[in-house]
């Protein structure tokens, strides 16, 4: 926000946010959003956006020998991201407001404040847990987000999740992981008492006893499970996400047959 915060945090995410993702998706070709807001320092509402398609919000362009050329602010293109951020901002004040302060701190008005700020994930490998830490950290010494934590376009929430009967096949895979890269390989314990780390579960038993365990989850880097996991559930694996890409871009409105396996129901224990 270029301004002191004056509108609740529900009030900027209805009248502000949701209408700056709907022109993503019909003005930019956005089809897969995720955002996580959060309070700055200034306690000002922040978001943190990740879409799936590349947001040309550059102050140039490259001609065909690769020449960077200044475009001029005049043009649409110039900062087009934030320009759109800034005429969402502009009916509630915020950019009159930041223009008040320029000029009482001697400065000349700049009508389209730097508001957006855009970056592309270097590291793919690292997606998963860059998205994981933003939705999981805890800001302790900030102030608490009124409302909505973060939210996503409504195709991902139809998402499910890959999932495979837990059986030798597995079980081998995550024994040889461990071998490979015992220090990348993490785990927590599902109990009767909350999740717990093995520290957590070791402490306990050394104490008053162990809480019932009801799962084990296994975190690990993709790449190095599908170094050691088999072929044939690497097909599997790879299909089921072939299919899903399919029923998110093409627009067929089908489900995909992938999203049903396993057919098989594991056996409660």
């Amino acid at each position: 926000m270029p301004a002191k915060q004056e509108h609740t945090d529900k009030d900027i995410k209805n009248k502000m946010l949701k209408p700056f993702l709907q022109d993503l998706k019909s003005k930019y070709g956005v089809k897969c959003y995720l955002w996580v807001a959060e309070a700055q320092e200034n306690g000002n509402i922040h978001f943190h956006i990740l879409v799936d398609k590349f947001l040309d919000n550059r102050t140039y362009y490259k001609d065909s020998s690769g020449k960077k050329i200044e475009r001029a602010k005049e043009d649409p293109a110039y900062q087009a991201i934030t320009r759109l951020w800034n005429l969402k901002l502009a009916p509630f004040d915020y950019i009159k407001r930041y223009n008040e302060n320029q000029l009482a701190k001697g400065n000349k008005p700049h009508f389209q404040p730097n508001s957006v700020d855009i970056h592309y994930i270097k590291k793919q490998d690292n997606v998963a847990a860059y998205i994981t830490a933003y939705m999981t950290k805890e800001e302790k010494e900030k102030r608490p987000i009124e409302g909505q934590l973060w939210g996503c376009s409504d195709n991902l929430r139809e998402v499910k999740p890959y999932e495979e009967i837990y059986g030798k096949e597995l079980y081998q895979a995550i024994g040889d992981m461990q071998k490979v890269g015992a220090s990348k390989v993490k785990q927590c314990f599902v109990t009767d008492d909350g999740i717990k780390k093995p520290e957590e579960m070791a402490q306990a038993f050394l104490g008053d006893g162990c809480p019932k365990v009801r799962a084990v989850v296994y975190f690990y880097p993709q790449k190095l499970f599908m170094n050691v996991v088999g072929q044939a559930f690497k097909e599997r694996f790879r299909s089921f996400y072939a299919e899903l890409f399919k029923s998110i871009y093409l627009d067929d409105g089908t489900v995909p047959p992938a999203m049903a396996y396993p057919q098989k129901k594991p056996e409660k224990v």
